[in-house]
């Protein structure tokens, strides 16, 4: 393939009102998981935060590489800072290997410099690369945690036989009692996990969360069950816990096992880097971290953040940050 002319090609920014064409390069790039314009909607222009940012190369009539920074909130210490998730990054395959990307994503990082947010990604394996050379830093690698549980006869409804003095299960959104949860957690990096996130966030079309109160508002919980293949699993989403209740993660976990096993899961996963103050808890229920696992966390940050920014040891990450699994 030729090298990149860029007289040949447009690099634009789309809008809702490009959605039809957005959402036609996308379900042509990869069919076997199509989107639906429900699903753009909520991923591009649902967010409480804002739009999301979309970069896009126009080659004549259609639109043939896509770039999507979707916007976020960061808790970095005290502050709360604006921030983008790159994700959904992809070109069609006649037009691959002539710089569309690595253009694209040149444009994503000098807004991100000049407006002083904070970027995050979680790339996969073909496209790392690209944010190594447009300058991101390498965080840490994705903290996976994995464990086998012994399977029982399913019932997704079924109540826990475990955790059911701390754990109230909620079919609605999540409401005032958990608002403060993650400023008193005692994180410092991580995305802002209020209300209004956590409600956008596990609202996400065609998928199924169940969503927990810990201990009247001393926590939240929210878990997938998912199938991988003929694997079925029960991913931690997001366990989060106010400070003070710090004890009560060990239960939680013990209650998670309960619920896989009720669900006929074959195993439980999370993402909990070594480092966090959760990790023995997830230790001591053996999710541990699965070291073949090879996703990279990049991070791009203003130079007054980047001492706490660039130490993975201080990021609250969790499966629930990453729409890939």
């Amino acid at each position: 393939m030729a090298a990149l002319n860029r007289g040949e090609f447009e690099l634009v920014e789309m809008s809702r009102e490009n959605a039809a064409q957005i959402l036609a390069l996308i379900n042509e790039i990869q069919p076997h998981i199509p989107w639906s314009t429900d699903y753009l909607g909520w991923q591009f222009f649902s967010n409480p935060v804002g739009a999301a940012k979309i970069y896009a190369i126009v080659h004549g009539p259609r639109i043939v590489s896509l770039y999507a920074a979707v916007a976020q909130r960061i808790r970095v210490g005290d502050e709360i800072v604006s921030a983008q998730l790159v994700q959904d990054v992809m070109t069609l395959p006649a037009y691959r290997n002539r710089g569309l990307l690595h253009w694209l994503g040149a444009r994503c990082a000098e807004d991100l410099d000049r407006a002083g947010v904070i970027g995050l990604t979680f790339p996969n394996k073909l496209s790392e690369n690209s944010f190594r050379r447009n300058g991101w830093t390498e965080l840490c690698r994705v903290p996976l945690r994995e464990v086998n549980v012994e399977r029982s006869a399913p019932d997704a409804r079924r109540g826990l036989t475990e955790g059911n003095d701390i754990l109230e299960e909620i079919d609605e959104s999540y409401d005032g009692r958990v608002a403060h949860v993650w400023q008193d957690s005692g994180n410092v990096i991580g995305i802002e996990r209020d209300t209004d996130y956590l409600n956008w966030r596990y609202s996400k079309p065609g998928q199924e969360y169940r969503r927990f109160v810990i201990d009247g508002g001393r926590g939240f919980l929210v878990v997938k069950p998912y199938v991988d293949g003929n694997r079925s699993v029960l991913h931690i989403c997001d366990l989060v816990v106010c400070g003070s209740a710090r004890k009560l993660i060990t239960p939680v976990l013990a209650a998670c096992r309960s619920l896989a096993r009720a669900v006929g899961a074959d195993g439980i996963s999370a993402w909990v880097d070594p480092r966090h103050p959760y990790a023995s808890d997830y230790d001591g229920i053996d999710l541990r971290i699965v070291t073949k696992h090879d996703r990279t966390v990049f991070v791009r940050t203003p130079k007054r953040l980047a001492r706490l920014v660039t130490d993975p040891g201080v990021w609250h990450l969790s499966q629930g940050d990453s729409d890939v699994y």
